[in-house]
């Protein structure tokens, strides 16, 4: 059964008066961000990578997803064993430990057993085309997941979303390391599409998919999951297609490796403890608080979750709680890396579809103030670019200057989330009185009858 569909006034603006303007000023932005990379990123990274010993690896993330796949398909090893772990670390740091040295845990396999499914076709190639394969393909599949959102929710060009989504520094460093948040990102934000247009068995797949990285989608599946349920008759396909394809997924790990289960929990529990991307909070904060915040955020997901449960899937309330659902996700993970906040692009889009909700001068200037954080990262990477294009050097010493792109990455979760929090309730407040004014309509309706 079909959700009623809503009417209400757009909130965007068209883009044909201002495209030749957009173009101009995206290309520009194109050129720095893609000078900044190749010109100052990528040298430093690998200054960086020579002074601590590890130059002589492939300082991949796939390395240990692809050769775990690779192991346990062809000799049944157990990808989760500290021999593949072993075996990882000397191709991801390109040496071996030295006597007491202890290797950060990059070079874990720490995904649920069926991510195998997903890399199966890679694990018959050698890994330096599996390398040059995913470096076009992931950033390719991040582009196409913001595309495919764009075009559903916003009305920003597609062109213009393409080509911030693809030079974006996270996706960057996708592309660099090659990360399986790339499909994961895909996954998920098709699938918050087709649940948008309804397309609930299409979308219940995509959201199992989503969970090789479960630490990254868990609460949109949470927030989905007690929508669902609030009106299972129209609802229930997305619940039995995410079901389904989960026990089939989880079943035929299980075929592979028995009790993969508890060794996949163990190796998260490793990683978490023993990778050095820990929050930057962790450092600056007394644990206890750390704690008062995790718990509180979590708090504010299940409310979200449950005043929005009633809420037709194409309302922009809902959207919105999807997008804050996204959001903090990122900001309970208990460790940061800079490409996780390619989670904030559905965001940074959606707010600005939505700009014209922060009319009062308080909510203007705190719009304006932290969207422009929100976009720092694509600004502070062209600045740097076109400046090293005009013979600006930036030498080894000044790291602060080099990394000022992802300078600020662990606040725009939260930054993002604060933006995002009055928009929820400002669009709730507007279904309220579209529901009072249906609910008069129909009352005058009978009376009249």
């Amino acid at each position: 059964m079909q959700e009623l569909p809503i009417h209400r006034p757009t909130t965007g603006t068209t883009f044909a008066r201002f495209q030749p303007r957009l173009f101009a000023i995206l290309s520009l932005m194109v050129i720095g961000i893609l000078a900044y990379n190749e010109r100052i990123f990528l040298p430093s990274y690998r200054q960086v990578a020579h002074r601590l010993g590890y130059d002589q690896g492939n300082l991949s993330d796939l390395y240990s997803r692809w050769t775990g796949t690779q192991l346990l398909l062809q000799q049944r090893q157990n990808p989760y064993s500290d021999d593949v772990l072993a075996i990882s670390q000397r191709g991801f740091f390109g040496r071996d430990p030295a006597p007491g040295e202890q290797l950060s845990e990059t070079a874990v396999f720490s995904h649920p057993l069926y991510v195998v499914f997903l890399l199966a076709p890679l694990a018959l190639f050698d890994f330096m085309h599996v390398q040059e394969i995913t470096r076009w393909l992931f950033p390719s599949l991040v582009a196409l997941g913001t595309l495919l959102w764009s075009r559903t929710v916003t009305q920003i060009p597609t062109w213009a979303v393409g080509i911030i989504a693809l030079v974006a520094p996270p996706t960057l460093e996708i592309a660099r390391v090659q990360q399986l948040t790339a499909p994961t990102y895909f996954f998920l934000i098709v699938a918050m599409c087709c649940i948008i247009k309804q397309r609930y068995r299409l979308g219940g797949v995509l959201l199992a998919l989503s969970t090789i990285k479960p630490q990254e989608s868990w609460g949109v599946i949470l927030l989905l999951t007690i929508w669902a349920f609030a009106a299972w008759s129209r609802r229930r396909d997305l619940v039995i297609s995410f079901t389904a394809t989960l026990t089939i997924l989880a079943i035929g790990a299980e075929v592979l490796l028995p009790g993969w289960v508890v060794k996949f929990v163990v190796s998260t529990l490793r990683y978490v403890q023993n990778t050095s991307a820990q929050r930057a909070f962790s450092h600056l904060l007394p644990g206890w608080l750390l704690v008062i915040g995790g718990i509180t955020y979590c708090g504010l997901l299940l409310w979200i979750s449950w005043h929005t449960r009633i809420i037709r899937p194409d309302s922009p309330t809902f959207i919105t709680a999807m997008v804050v659902a996204l959001t903090l996700t990122q900001v309970i993970l208990p460790t940061y890396l800079q490409y996780e906040n390619i989670y904030l692009l559905p965001a940074t889009l959606w707010l600005f579809r939505n700009r014209s909700y922060y009319q009062t001068r308080f909510l203007f200037i705190l719009y304006g103030t932290l969207f422009s954080v929100l976009c720092f990262p694509w600004l502070s990477a062209s600045i740097l670019g076109i400046l090293a294009l005009f013979g600006v050097a930036f030498s080894s010493a000044s790291l602060v200057i080099i990394f000022m792109p992802f300078g600020l990455g662990t606040v725009l979760p939260h930054l993002s989330t604060l933006l995002l929090l009055p928009l929820l309730y400002m669009q709730r407040g507007l279904d309220k009185e579209e529901a009072g004014l249906a609910l008069l309509q129909r009352s005058s309706s009978a009376g009249t009858s």
